[in-house]
């Protein structure tokens, strides 16, 4: 655990220098937020009245509350200095992550170097950009996580105790009231959950073992109930949020670049989606949104009717909305497991501050006019090309390696006793549902922030039974 400490002490402090020579990053959502919270301390309105003809985009329904929450107490205890207190709280919860992290891969089996270099892995990803911007991703993932790693506590046979359920099942409540998405994202953890609940020996029933798979989402269930009652109380429908009226009309939007007719409707989205779609971007749905609103809908209707779209699209065109699938798969998915350059390059591109050469302008220097490179490009690229080759074999560990080692497994029939690769093969599932559910709403590198730390754990779990499996059999030959 010292080496673990000591390891989180220094991101920790990385951190922290360059939050002193940048300062707090205020994203383009950071308004939303901030405007929520600045509503919430100005009056108790908020509460009783959802404002919908303020504004196509109303600040209290189109952002859940919990971000907006904690900016609000940190505008009431630090002032002006919010920004860096909200940063500082993003900065411990991570903190905390990191260990929890570390734990996850001495608890399965890794050797503590590893362990500790899965923990530096993640904190250098895209935790380290994220922890610096006034957006939610930070907190959203860290409790996901907390949740999920508490939840595995014991996993080689104890039984899941209640203060394990009930921490896991208030972190997960806690993340859904900071990104709405999760009861949805919830079907790709599941396999995950039933794995460790499976492992338990105290319970004599399957059934039984099964029981907190149930019990852990009780709190979330019970908040997204809860939030849609409170809004129901404001507006007369039942909703959580309205983003849907962008997220959801973006997913069409996408499709129908392939698929033009998708818009060819007469119904009040059709009729002014048509002309306003060329190119089939953000900025059109955003247009769209206006348009309507200039027209008397107000949010909750623009939402609903973003909402029927994409599930008339669903049954009409399957093949048009899974294409969004392959629109968000690119190769990028593998180059996020290690990647410290390409976030310390962000945190300075995100504060209008570029720092860092594009890698892909270096890359076509090399080969068009090597001799025109300086040593400073080179070194870049090189360290570039190096940290990126890491990240894939990682990620090919993970997402090729894992169902080899379980197909070997099966052969073996070991695949039972097998505890650690079993719960790599959860880290599997969590990881393809949660981009997969990801691709079909809307898809940013930065939503797979939560997943991270297990494509990476998981991975040198499959490097360490690679590893053991070749020294058996060396062992055997000998």
């Amino acid at each position: 655990m010292k080496i673990a400490v000591s390891a989180a002490a220094v991101v920790l402090l990385f951190k922290l220098l360059l939050l002193a020579m940048i300062g707090p990053i205020h994203s383009a959502d950071a308004p939303s937020y901030s405007n929520f919270a600045d509503a919430m301390i100005a009056s108790s309105r908020w509460l009783h009245d959802a404002d919908l003809t303020s504004g196509v985009f109303p600040i209290t329904t189109f952002r859940i509350i919990g971000y907006p929450a904690v900016i609000a107490a940190a505008k009431l205890l630090a002032g002006t200095a919010w920004p860096y207190t909200v940063v500082g709280l993003q900065f411990a919860v991570s903190t905390g992550v990191f260990i929890a992290i570390f734990c996850l891969g001495t608890t399965l089996g890794l050797p503590r170097n590893w362990a500790v270099a899965g923990a530096l892995a993640y904190a250098t990803s895209l935790q380290l950009s994220l922890d610096q911007c006034l957006m939610s991703d930070s907190l959203n993932a860290s409790m996901f996580i907390l949740a999920v790693v508490i939840f595995l506590r014991g996993m080689h046979g104890e039984t899941l105790r209640a203060w394990q359920i009930v921490s896991s099942g208030l972190l997960l409540a806690a993340a859904f009231l900071t990104r709405e998405i999760l009861p949805y994202m919830m079907i790709a953890l599941l396999p995950l959950l039933a794995i460790r609940c499976a492992f338990a020996t105290g319970a004599p029933r399957l059934v039984t073992r099964l029981a907190p798979c149930l019990l852990v989402c009780v709190p979330l269930a019970a908040a997204y109930q809860s939030y849609e009652l409170w809004n129901w109380r404001r507006t007369g429908e039942r909703f959580v949020t309205t983003t849907a009226q962008l997220n959801a009309l973006l997913s069409v939007v996408y499709a129908a670049k392939s698929e033009p007719s998708l818009f060819s409707g007469n119904s009040a989205l059709d009729r002014h989606a048509a002309p306003i779609l060329k190119q089939y971007k953000y900025e059109e749905a955003v247009a769209i949104n206006d348009a309507l609103f200039r027209d008397g809908y107000v949010a909750t209707q623009i939402s609903q009717m973003a909402l029927d779209k994409y599930e008339t699209v669903w049954r009409q065109h399957p093949l048009a909305m899974l294409n969004l699938i392959r629109i968000g798969t690119s190769e990028n998915l593998v180059k996020l497991a290690v990647r410290p350059i390409r976030s310390v390059c962000e945190i300075f591109e995100w504060s209008d501050r570029p720092l860092c050469y594009d890698y892909r302008d270096l890359y076509r220097k090399l080969f068009h006019h090597p001799t025109n490179m300086h040593f400073g490009e080179v070194l870049v690229l090189v360290a570039t090309t190096c940290q990126n080759a890491l990240s894939i074999i990682l990620s090919a560990l993970f997402f090729a390696g894992i169902p080899i080692l379980l197909l070997m497994a099966w052969r073996a029939g070991t695949i039972v006793s097998d505890r650690p690769l079993a719960i790599a093969a959860g880290f599997w599932m969590l990881v393809a549902g949660w981009h997969l559910i990801s691709a079909e709403v809307i898809y940013n590198d930065r939503y797979m922030m939560p997943v991270i730390p297990f494509i990476i754990i998981g991975g040198l779990v499959a490097a360490t039974s690679l590893k053991n499996r070749d020294l058996k059999r060396c062992l055997a030959r000998s």
